[in-house]
């Protein structure tokens, strides 16, 4: 018997949520990535992520830390993820990882190229009596695994499942800090606010700030397809960074320097891409292997003054023996081809911006899905007894059917 084959899910026209469509930018890999909600950093870069399931709650570390913005410090803190049946014993406690940050990824690529279903549903809120417009993402496992192995990462169904599962159980919290102002601390969410399976058919709901920055259109084009090949969690987090915070990027001469991106080792810290030690020099090595691995991708722009791409300031203070290493501060230089995709996506997020007023206003996008909703509403099973979550995937959104063997 031959095996099943699986056929690419196919979206209805008239039911897909074209978030994208308003302003297009390059070719097919150019993914998005939403500043405000995936700088914030929910991943840990580390082997030690697994906790032993006998380990008690009251001493599973949540990671925390903090940094400033220009109107206020704000403080995430993230929970890890207990795995195993409801209601029983951990199995695990595992921590997002690197892992998950990749599949995570990957299914937002495939999200925005528009490769699976995508419509809005209307969810309670966290405060009592109100609902807010959420994203519904029908996908086949194997959608997400061919999207990796298009980049080399090679992860099993399993392992895909569970990084999805992890994702899904990963909570977080912010606290705004406002100078002279009492803070405000959101409800702990989790990363994926629900994640349904059925076979090979899986359905995630976005969480509630991941939803309505995609929905006011606060997003930005990125290259996934070189964001992926990038093999270190820093690197990504520093292309990502670029690509969304280098304001006067120009293009280069040459053989001049252009403006730089600044990257420190504090302001690292302070996002939680990497840990904050005693021993700076063994960080250091590690960004320098990140930069070297965008310089090897072609991102940044290589001169005699700056023959790696980037160059690098040591900040230290006098002790009664060696100089002390206080920070340290690498001033990225941006490749031609970079410099003019920066440029682009900054126009295009201009185009949307405040002060330009989005084309289409968050209302009106969510208007815009109304039949969709409905029809969502509409398809759902009738509740059963014991509400499972194979039985709570709308078969609707999922246009194809396997063909039989």
């Amino acid at each position: 018997m031959p095996p099943m084959s699986l056929p690419a899910i196919k979206a209805d026209s008239a039911e897909q949520l074209e978030l994208f469509k308003e302003f297009q930018l390059g070719a097919v890999h150019l993914s998005r990535i939403l500043p405000s909600w995936d700088l914030l950093f929910p991943f840990l870069f580390t082997k030690k992520k697994v906790l032993p399931p006998e380990t008690k709650i009251s001493e599973i570390p949540s990671l925390s830390y903090e940094f400033a913005t220009p109107g206020a410090t704000i403080r995430i803190t993230v929970s890890p993820a207990f795995m195993g049946e409801k209601g029983k014993q951990p199995t695990q406690v595992i921590y997002a990882g690197e892992r998950e940050e990749l599949v995570a990824t990957a299914l937002r690529a495939l999200l925005t190229r528009g490769e699976i279903s995508a419509v809005m549903d209307e969810v309670p809120s966290a405060r009592t009596g109100e609902t807010h417009a959420v994203i519904v993402l029908a996908f086949y496992v194997r959608q997400l695994s061919k999207e990796l192995a298009r980049t080399d990462h090679t992860f099993s169904h399993t392992e895909i499942d569970q990084a999805l599962e992890v994702l899904a159980k990963t909570h977080f919290s912010l606290e705004n800090f406002i100078e002279g102002e009492d803070s405000e601390k959101a409800p702990s969410i989790p990363y994926y606010q629900k994640y349904l399976k059925k076979g090979d058919k899986r359905v995630i709901y976005l969480n509630e700030i991941e939803a309505n920055q995609l929905i006011r259109g606060a997003y930005r084009a990125i290259n996934n397809d070189l964001m992926l090949r990038l093999r270190s969690g820093p690197a990504r987090w520093i292309y990502k960074y670029i690509h969304s915070e280098h304001r006067n990027a120009q293009k280069p001469n040459p053989d001049e320097l252009p403006p730089p991106c600044n990257i420190s080792y504090s302001l690292l810290t302070e996002r939680g891409v990497v840990p904050a030690t005693k021993r700076i020099k063994d960080t250091v090595f590690r960004i320098r292997a990140a930069l070297d691995q965008l310089g090897k991708q072609g991102v940044l722009h290589k001169t005699s003054q700056a023959p790696l791409g980037y160059t690098e300031e040591q900040i230290t203070a006098p002790t009664k023996g060696r100089r002390r290493l206080l920070d340290v501060i690498w001033h990225v230089y941006s490749s031609l081809e970079e410099v003019e995709q920066i440029i682009a996506e900054h126009s295009e997020a201009k185009y949307r911006s405040k002060q330009n007023e989005y084309r289409f206003s968050a209302a009106q996008r969510i208007g815009m899905t109304a039949d969709a909703r409905k029809e969502l509403g509409k398809s759902r099973l009738a509740a059963p007894e014991r509400r499972t979550a194979a039985k709570l995937i709308p078969d609707r959104l999922f246009s194809t059917q396997p063909s039989k063997p």
